[in-house]
């Protein structure tokens, strides 16, 4: 009986060769070396008989997440060894494949697992053409799907967890996690005419920034619920630039007494409003 290995990635985002392996664990192999020598066999029973590709493991090792069944796409122009497939967890307890939703890249972003372990984001029916899809929150290891945007193009799991950040048709969204798996709280609009985002590194500030055409403002904003108008029950974004191209957040982003973030069309770093 043959073994079933697929290339994929850990959590991390390193490039790796994984075998699928008994409910229990997961053992990871990196290929090396010369091509000529034998691959390894691996050990344990085979879980799914497709080809797939892009495989992880939740941080919490419950779940395997991949993208199963591939076909190379049918839009033009689309850069060889990019596939679409069906998003399919594997729960560690059952071993049994649960499909999530079809056409799902296999490019970097066609999903997300959020850092606990308890969520996977995933663009379903992707289009190459304009680089989006309709987003949606999975929990795991259950699978329990439920459809968060219609056409989404950029989406982040804050780093404690706590929000998926999302962009579509130009709104950028913070929607709450709730503690319960399975379930989600608020989903407020943040701004409008927006083509990017990114979170802190302590999760409490967001970066997005408005479309070239659009001035290229790059803008600041708290998720913290203190930080939100008593009126309007909204955080106010606070612009720290404009005709700005590529931009981070420092490392010094993990101390909310003193964040900081930098652009490369500027000539030094801009200090985050309220950092000492």
């Amino acid at each position: 009986m043959k073994t079933f290995w697929i290339p994929g990635r850990d959590v991390a985002g390193n490039v790796s060769t994984f075998a699928v392996a008994i409910a229990v664990a997961l053992a990871a192999v990196t290929i090396s070396g010369c091509c000529k020598k034998p691959q390894p066999k691996g050990i344990g029973r085979k879980l799914f008989a497709g080809p797939a590709h892009s495989l992880s493991l939740s941080s919490d090792g419950k779940t395997l997440v991949f993208v199963g069944d591939i076909v190379p796409p049918q839009e033009k122009d689309v850069p060889k060894g990019i596939f679409l497939g069906t998003l399919t967890v594997i729960p560690r307890d059952s071993g049994v494949p649960r499909p999530l939703g079809g056409g799902v890249s296999t490019l970097d972003g066609g999903y997300r697992l959020s850092s606990d372990g308890k969520y996977v984001a995933y663009l379903q029916g992707f289009r190459f053409r304009d680089q989006s899809g309709t987003l949606h929150l999975a929990s795991l290891p259950t699978g329990e799907a439920r459809q968060i945007a219609p056409s989404a193009k950029q989406y982040a799991f804050s780093p404690d967890g706590r929000y998926l950040g999302y962009v579509a048709d130009g709104e950028l969204h913070l929607l709450e996690l709730t503690a319960e798996v399975g379930s989600a709280g608020s989903d407020r609009r943040v701004a409008t005419d927006i083509s990017t985002l990114e979170f802190s590194r302590d999760g409490k500030r967001v970066l997005f920034r408005r479309p070239a055409a659009s001035g290229g403002e790059l803008l600041l904003v708290s998720v913290e619920p203190g930080a939100h108008s008593a009126s309007s029950g909204q955080a106010a974004p606070v612009k720290i630039g404009e005709y700005v191209g590529d931009y981070t957040f420092s490392p010094d982003s993990t101390r909310p007494s003193a964040p900081r973030l930098q652009s490369r069309d500027v000539s030094c770093p801009w200090s985050a409003p309220g950092s000492t």
